[in-house]
């Protein structure tokens, strides 16, 4: 049996059996893993509410043999992040975040500025005023660390400069846009104020979100742009993305 531990966020969890729990995290040292918390639902001195969604503390794990599930002994919850769950938008936000690490993420692969990107990311949705731009910036910082970066300048195809010109767009299975002369209709357009919008959020820091600002229509192309790349990478949409949108259809 090996033990350690680890800093850890919480993805995801669900309930098994009577009053176990099988929970999804991002260990900051160990990387994305599961693990059967034994009574958690009942135990109240290991874990507490410390299991519940978004919450970063230090998991105690244990391992046996080549099993892929994990023990989780115990976690300490240092930060809960309690304004994420004042809203639907917040939840939702946080949601997609959360989602898209699960999903981009392999098995047990350290990815410890991916670790510090999230923490970041939900004390900003939990302290700023909700904005798409923040999920653009923060799209682009999390492809960039996990070794995805877009190419937004040169042309995928054929490698020349992007010059903004119609028919132009983004290949997802390539990792980055197209010129006009390459485009084709399978392609998820993009237009050259998008692109260029997408490039300034490539450039910035996650804290640095609220210097970019887009206009409603600039932001729809943005976003189809990045689902496009997001897709291609993971092989499905997800689930918090269609969450989100009906947010915004809801909205007066």
């Amino acid at each position: 049996m090996n033990r350690f531990s680890s800093a850890a966020i919480v993805l995801g969890a669900s309930n098994y059996a009577e009053s176990d729990r099988i929970v999804t995290m991002l260990g900051r040292e160990v990387g994305k893993l599961r693990a059967l918390a034994r009574g958690a639902r009942r135990s109240t001195r290991r874990f507490g509410a410390g299991l519940g969604l978004f919450s970063v503390g230090t998991a105690e794990l244990s391992e046996k043999g080549s099993s892929e599930l994990l023990t989780l002994d115990s976690f300490d919850c240092v930060r809960g992040f309690p304004g994420l769950t004042a809203d639907l938008g917040r939840i939702a936000y946080a949601g997609y975040g959360a989602e898209l690490v699960r999903e981009i993420c392999a098995w047990r692969h350290p990815e410890p500025s991916i670790f510090d990107l999230l923490v970041e990311f939900f004390s900003l949705i939990e302290t700023d005023p909700l904005r798409p731009e923040l999920l653009r910036v923060f799209e682009l910082r999390l492809l960039q660390e996990h070794g995805l970066r877009p190419e937004l300048e040169r042309c995928v195809r054929c490698g020349e400069i992007v010059q903004d010109e119609a028919g132009q767009g983004v290949d997802g299975s390539r990792g980055g846009v197209v010129c006009g002369r390459c485009g084709l209709a399978r392609h998820c357009a993009v237009d050259g104020e998008a692109r260029r919008a997408l490039l300034e959020a490539q450039s910035l820091p996650l804290s640095d979100h609220r210097a970019l600002d887009l206009a409603p229509a600039v932001n729809r192309q943005a976003r189809q742009a990045m689902a496009a790349l997001i897709e291609a990478q993971i092989g499905k949409p997800l689930q918090s993305v269609a969450f989100i949108n009906k947010l915004n259809q809801a909205a007066p």
